[in-house]
């Protein structure tokens, strides 16, 4: 499969070619060029010659495109989840649900009225603030939900009227491959690019001078290298999602009839969701029955390859990834933690060719363990005991994350206190991992900077213009 550079495809010029695994099977199921550094360039430079074609149209023209584009998305909804599901792991009908979401992302944005703010119009003088274009945007994406996300950042990007230059992540290019050969097909020419290669094509990227905007999901470790090189080159605009160790507080008015709800909220994708529940905290009197009732209803999860009847659970998505897991499961087991539920790696055994493990739960941990400081982005969840809300509350203060956080009572009082007191970007009562698309999504402290979706998310991709009028 090729990149594409200015709307066009483009073979490797001097890099070669990167094989794509299937995670599951461990099987090369396509391969997409190593662009290098001349490729990029290349790519930023089209973006910014090309702008225009873009930016001049009328926002309801841009608009008509953007619905144009989400019924493409539909129209191939089973190839683009087949993809998805091939590349990433996950099992078909999640695969599903997140290419109907990047669609619904972009039929969202395609309906968005963003009018000009009159703040003063008197009989002398009309003050105003418009939204216009930044310029070509730079888009970085993670591999667990590459094409949602790749919605996410692009839909408002081009309603604003910008170019854009896509780097997928290496293990996952396909699905975004395909969006990137929609939007071609609906963009003027060298308003996408989409560019495939490793960590340097990332940084060749976000240092050209071409580019004004910079839209980056990953790591904690990696976001303040992006920073680093915006300063190195010129200040440009960005937003920072960085994952997050989301905590999920339970009181002891719990009903244990709806574990099932919590207990999805870590371990759909296998854990690789950057708003899943990473750590719970319940109120001792509830502790020992709780646990219980998680782990009974862990019974459900059937793990596999996505791609087959019945799974629920697939792959890690790399083998670094599952390293994570297996260091943080030997780390809970050195430090005198418990392994309640699972704990082992599947990788290997009949039936298990690819980056599995299974669905596990620690208990006897605390702060100390890495397993409840950091992020385990996979599918294992500690649960920690604790005297009262307050105390839940304060541990979860205390982290350096700040991505999403729950409370789950009966309590509204108690929970709207909570929800608000969490120091998080976004709080959920009584659910978790719910995103709406007219709702600001981001992170505070270590989890970034900057919001997606919603006004928010377009007034990102844009230079808000003060038109002061003398009449």
């Amino acid at each position: 499969m090729q990149m594409i550079v200015g709307s066009e495809l483009k073979g490797p010029s001097d890099g070669g070619w990167m094989d794509v695994l299937n995670p599951a099977t461990l099987e090369v199921i396509n391969r997409v060029p190593k662009a290098n550094v001349e490729d990029v360039e290349q790519a930023c430079a089209i973006s910014a010659e090309s702008q225009h074609l873009w930016s001049d149209l009328t926002f309801d023209q841009r608009k008509k495109v953007l619905a144009q584009i989400a019924d493409d998305i539909k129209a191939n909804m089973d190839d683009i989840a087949a993809t998805i599901t091939a590349e990433v792991g996950k099992p078909l009908g999640e695969a599903k649900h997140e290419a109907l979401a990047c669609a619904s992302t972009f039929k969202f944005f395609s309906t968005l009225d963003v009018e000009e703010e009159v703040l003063n119009d008197t009989e002398s003088v009309r003050l105003s603030v418009i939204h216009r274009p930044i310029g070509p945007c730079a888009l970085i994406l993670p591999w667990n939900f590459p094409f949602a996300l790749m919605g996410w950042k692009s839909a408002p990007a081009l309603l604003a009227g910008n170019p854009l230059v896509v780097k997928p992540a290496p293990t996952t290019p396909l699905g975004n491959m395909k969006l990137g050969n929609i939007l071609a097909d609906r963009l003027p020419k060298g308003i996408i690019s989409v560019v495939t290669g490793a960590d340097d094509v990332g940084k060749a990227l976000v240092t050209s001078k071409h580019i004004r905007r910079v839209s980056f999901t990953g790591s904690v470790e990696t976001g303040p290298k992006v920073l680093e090189g915006i300063a190195a080159s010129g200040l440009k605009k960005v937003s920072l999602e960085l994952g997050g160790n989301d905590a999920a507080i339970v009181a002891k008015d719990f009903d244990l009839s709806k574990v099932a709800s919590l207990m999805w909220s870590s371990f759909r994708n296998a854990g690789q969701v950057c708003i899943a529940v990473k750590r719970v905290y319940v109120e001792e009197p509830l502790y020992e029955d709780l646990v219980k009732a998680y782990v009974a209803s862990m019974d459900g999860i059937k793990v596999g390859n996505g791609a087959e009847a019945g799974v629920n659970m697939g792959p890690l998505n790399n083998l670094p990834q599952l390293k994570v897991v297996q260091n943080m499961v030997q780390d809970t087991k050195d430090n005198g933690g418990t392994i309640k539920f699972g704990g082992n790696t599947l990788m290997g055994q009949e039936g298990f060719p690819g980056y599995f493990h299974e669905p596990t739960v620690c208990t006897d941990v605390d702060e100390s363990f890495s397993v409840v400081s950091n992020e385990q982005f996979g599918p294992i969840v500690p649960i920690v005991p604790v005297p009262s809300i307050d105390d839940a509350l304060d541990r979860v203060n205390s982290s350096r994350f700040g991505l999403g956080g729950s409370v789950w009572t009966n309590d509204m009082e108690l929970a709207r206190r909570v929800s608000e007191h969490m120091q998080c970007g976004t709080s959920w009562i009584n659910t978790h991992m719910i995103v709406e698309k007219n709702a600001p999504f981001g992170g505070v402290k270590a989890s970034g900077i900057g919001r997606e979706l919603g006004r928010w998310g377009f007034e990102e991709f844009t230079e808000p213009k003060t038109i002061y009028m003398k009449k």
